[in-house]
């Protein structure tokens, strides 16, 4: 969805199951003047999955998908809350920064070596 495709009908099929299996497993808990779902996970490797299926299916249903956006700096995918949607690393603390970092190293090289060229 970030690079503009269709996701594959199997891939949306198996995130389906999964929040099925997910909210089988789920307990509704009174949560900051709400309710939202909680999960014990205990021995059950899967468990780890079931929020993200939950979250995943919440994001594939809410319409925001024209804000997902895969991070310029790593391999994470984020939804893009900023106004003019140019927001363009998934933490600005952490790819954000590195980047940066990155650029400013190149240009003070690039100077270095115009100068020793000189």
């Amino acid at each position: 969805m970030a690079e503009g495709e269709d996701p594959p009908a199997e891939g949306i099929e198996a995130i389906r199951r999964l929040e099925c299996e997910a909210l089988s497993h789920a307990k509704l808990a009174s949560s900051g003047g709400g309710f939202a779902w909680e999960w014990a996970l205990g021995d059950d490797l899967a468990g780890v999955l079931w929020p993200i299926a939950y979250s995943a299916i919440g994001l594939l249903t809410s319409g925001s998908l024209g804000r997902v956006k895969g991070c310029a700096g790593c391999n994470w995918l984020f939804v893009d809350e900023s106004k003019n949607r140019s927001r363009r690393w998934c933490s600005m603390e952490d790819c954000g920064t590195h980047a940066k970092i990155r650029r400013y190293v190149a240009r003070r090289a690039a100077k270095r070596a115009k100068r020793n060229d000189s």
